[in-house]
């Protein structure tokens, strides 16, 4: 079985949780010339959940503050 993220086609075979699969899709992307930096996953209110934050990064600076 496979999902699509962001146009590209990803495996779930069982082997990646949808926070797998989101960090994946969004870890290191560039985004009007800042990379995306995900961080502080939790678990949601059911398995199917999970929250994170999504930081900008360029150069050596990081956001102070999720996005």
């Amino acid at each position: 079985m496979y999902a699509r993220v962001g146009g590209e086609r990803i495996m779930d075979g069982g082997l990646y949780s949808p926070a797998e699969m989101m960090r994946e899709a969004l870890e290191g992307r560039e985004a009007g010339g800042f990379k995306l930096r995900v961080r502080d996953f939790r678990k949601g209110r059911t398995d199917r959940e999970t929250y994170f934050n999504v930081f900008l990064e360029k150069g050596e600076a990081t956001s102070t503050r999720p996005v």
